[in-house]
């Protein structure tokens, strides 16, 4: 495990304070609230893989982070081209819709296959020495960062810290240049029980320089540095460290038990301007990744997480079970020890504009939330038995896909009986998942047509939102037709 490693972002921010990332959906959609959804583990083939199971596991249960990976995939990777399929950003998109399925995907394994050989561009993945998933962590997200230069990463994932300096001599104060970084720390405090809060004032306490000249008195004098929250994340990665150094050089584990609860309250780390103005800093927990093992060089990751309803799940690789909160939350020995906890900032946004509601009319107002569309409004028992039918079905992405040339009847106009031929197209395999349609409830989609009248052939494209609504019935609703209602 490492302690406190070179997590530095490779961007930086903007001068100006950033503000929450108000995303149309920071929290579980509609579709995987109301869905029989699993939260399943990763095989480790290679029995040295856990380190990156847990990571991959716990950012799969980060709402915020799901909802952008869908919204990055619905507007680049849909079409399967070539940018698209080198796209690491649109790879992880497919695995979180392979994931989060209620059926068991036979593309997750492929994907996860092509995904680890995307990792060799800035990890060593063929090796077979225990790693620190807390490294691997921060390489992730920096590439997925580097892969996007939108900047939405860093709202999501970036914490930025400011350090107020005050000369001891002549009491001048100034704010120093900003610090960046994916991963704020936490240190147990030494020979006593303490809590995460207290842990993380221990990495932010303050710090006396000696030998500071100061242009203020023109005296060498002691600095008085302290570090405060300037930006937070909206999801908040804590790594609690779990490794020291003695006088001979030799590391060892730290098990010191930290107490943790579900709710996180910062407010106190913020800049004081940003206190006096009435921001608040507080997180929801929502995945915590354990270190089993009497020493740092071996050892075991595994990873509690929580489920879109709400539910606790323990993944150990590819075993899973389900999890008392209550008995995460206090479990704790020498060989058992909490070493990673991530958190989803609140409130949680879920409509526009930062507005919390379930019923937005029109999208947020930061960039990536332009294309977000309307969360599902129907139940979903409700939207399966209307999508048996063949009304108003137009090629989305996640849309189950048939064989290369079968044509699907589509209504487009309820007010009149005549129907279009559209051809559907073959990515079979883009998504994989039978129900991952009701995901793309009004989602902006596009269809290609061919009209046929008498020799002349009419192609064309077709772009809105993909709705779903129940066929009226037709007279001649039979044989092959009424075929392709079962197959539907």
């Amino acid at each position: 495990m490492a302690n406190n490693p070179s997590n530095h972002t490779s961007n930086t921010s903007n001068k100006n304070s950033r503000g929450r990332l108000r995303l149309f959906y920071s929290d579980w959609g509609l579709y995987f609230r109301n869905t029989a959804l699993v939260s399943a583990g990763i095989r480790n083939g290679t029995g040295v893989l856990c380190y990156r199971n847990c990571i991959l596991t716990a950012l799969l249960h980060q709402p915020l982070f799901v909802n952008w990976l869908m919204l990055h995939l619905l507007n680049h990777g849909s079409d399967r081209s070539e940018d698209s399929e080198k796209c690491f950003v649109c790879l992880l998109g497919r695995l979180v819709d392979e994931y989060w399925t209620p059926y068991p995907s036979i593309q997750l394994e492929a994907i996860l296959s092509r995904l680890w050989e995307e990792c060799s561009q800035f990890w060593d993945t063929h090796s077979t020495n225990q790693q620190d998933c807390i490294e691997f962590l921060t390489r992730l997200i920096s590439q997925i960062d580097n892969s996007t230069y939108t900047g939405d990463i860093q709202h999501i994932f970036q914490n930025v810290f400011k350090y107020r300096s005050t000369c001891q001599t002549c009491q001048h104060t100034k704010y120093s240049e900003k610090d960046h970084s994916w991963v704020l720390g936490a240190s147990p405090p030494e020979q006593r029980l303490g809590s995460l809060e207290d842990c993380i004032q221990e990495y932010m306490k303050p710090e006396e320089i000696a030998g500071y000249h100061c242009g203020n008195c023109d005296s060498n004098s002691t600095l008085h540095r302290e570090m405060f929250i300037k930006d937070a994340p909206e999801v908040l990665v804590i790594q609690i460290t779990r490794f020291k150094v003695s006088e001979s050089g030799e590391s060892s584990k730290v098990t010191a038990e930290v107490q943790f609860a579900e709710d996180l309250d910062l407010t106190e780390r913020l800049l004081p301007q940003a206190r006096s103005s009435g921001d608040t800093l507080r997180y929801q927990l929502t995945s915590v990744i354990v270190h089993r093992g009497a020493t740092i060089k071996e050892g075991h990751y595994m990873s509690y997480v929580k489920g879109p309803r709400g539910t606790w799940t323990c993944l150990n690789d590819d075993f899973s079970c389900e999890a008392d909160i209550n008995v995460i939350l206090g479990y704790q020995d020498d060989n058992n020890v909490p070493y990673v906890l991530i958190y989803n900032r609140l409130p949680l946004f879920r409509g526009s504009h930062g507005a919390i509601n379930d019923d937005p009319a029109t999208a947020g107002n930061y960039p990536i939330a332009g294309r977000i569309g309307r969360p599902l409004q129907a139940n979903v028992n409700e939207t399966l038995s209307n999508e048996r039918g063949i009304s108003k079905r137009i090629i989305t992405p996640g849309q189950p896909q048939t064989q290369q040339g079968e044509k699907a009847t589509v209504e487009v106009d309820d007010s009149t009986n005549d129907l279009i031929e559209v051809l559907r197209s073959s990515n079979t395999g883009l998504f994989g998942s039978p129900d991952s349609i009701f995901r793309w409830e009004v989602q902006p989609a596009k269809v290609d047509i061919e009209i046929t009248m008498g020799g002349k052939v009419f192609r064309g494209a077709v772009q809105g939102l993909f709705e779903s609504g129940q066929k009226r019935p037709r007279p001649d609703d039979s044989g092959e037709l009424a075929q392709r209602k079962e197959v539907v």
